[in-house]
């Protein structure tokens, strides 16, 4: 019938014990293997499987196997979770709170914090690119059996090309219609993020269903909780800045005005305490991002 098969028989618990061989009177996951025979000659393996669970082999019955990812969707998943989970993540962060930690340092002839902000954007967008190709010539089209994954991913990638061309035409500091951009260019970046996030879960909510994405799928959410530990940051901040700038206030109501070319101190730097927050904020974010999009 044109199939080749191969048995093995072997001691369950050979006695001496040999290196490398499983014990068969304990349960174990099974591993299939198969691929293309032409005339009398085998070739490699080219589709593997295993069990969804622990089996006795020493007993009659069948054994359930996971679909495995393809290599091509495989690759798509882990270049758009570094792209989002990781350096969009980052980048984000590194935009909205190290700016003033990291002044007046420079990077490649720029601020560092925009230089870094910069990078990470740009590999964000170039792997967001490649995995949306990879993902089309894999399915050969539009995948119209995914349910609202691809729907939430399109809405994410046309944000992400949005932002840099968005970048390219913002006014100058100073300029009028500055401050539409600024707000502008948070509301998109943060909708990307939000929407990549939620079509990565629903890309492994997809294979979850198979009890292949699971351990992924419990990353994402893990990376939802951390998302929130950086909303609680975002509070503190702004708690912080109000009462800095209530007991600015006060001192400054306090002290007579100044003689013809002096000032009076109108907004405290960054204290030393709060800047090092935000690094170890910082370092947290780098840890969670890849942590996950490893996973």
């Amino acid at each position: 019938n044109n199939f080749i098969k191969c048995r093995i028989s072997r001691e369950a618990n050979p006695v001496p014990a040999i290196a490398d061989f499983t014990d068969l009177n304990q349960e174990v996951f099974l591993l299939a293997a198969y691929g293309p025979v032409t005339g009398d000659v085998i070739s490699f393996h080219s589709e593997r499987s295993a069990s969804t669970s622990k089996i006795n082999v020493k007993s009659r019955g069948g054994a359930d196997a996971g679909n495995p990812i393809p290599p091509n969707v495989l690759a798509h998943g882990i270049m758009m979770t570094l792209a989002w989970v990781l350096f969009a993540f980052v980048g984000l962060f590194t935009a909205r709170y190290m700016r003033e930690v990291w002044e007046p340092r420079q990077l490649l002839g720029e601020k560092a914090w925009f230089t870094v902000h910069r990078s990470l954007m740009t590999i964000t967008l170039l792997l967001t690119i490649a995995a949306t190709i990879l993902i089309f010539v894999h399915v050969k089209g539009w995948s119209s059996g995914a349910g609202a994954h691809p729907f939430c991913g399109m809405v994410a990638i046309t944000f992400a090309v949005i932002q840099p061309i968005m970048a390219a035409f913002r006014p100058h500091p100073g300029e009028p219609r500055r401050n539409i951009f600024n707000w502008a260019h948070r509301i998109v970046g943060f909708t990307a993020l939000i929407m990549a996030v939620v079509t990565i879960y629903l890309g492994l909510n997809e294979y979850d269903k198979e009890n292949v994405g699971k351990p992924g799928l419990y990353a994402v959410i893990a990376f939802y909780v951390g998302e929130f530990c950086i909303f609680l940051f975002e509070l503190y901040l702004i708690l912080s800045k109000r009462n800095k700038e209530k007991r600015t206030s006060q001192v400054n109501s306090e002290i007579p005005m100044s003689q013809p070319g002096h000032q009076n101190p109108t907004q405290p730097e960054m204290t030393m305490k709060e800047a090092m927050i935000r690094t170890l904020m910082f370092l947290f974010v780098i840890l969670l991002g890849a942590s996950v999009s490893l996973t």
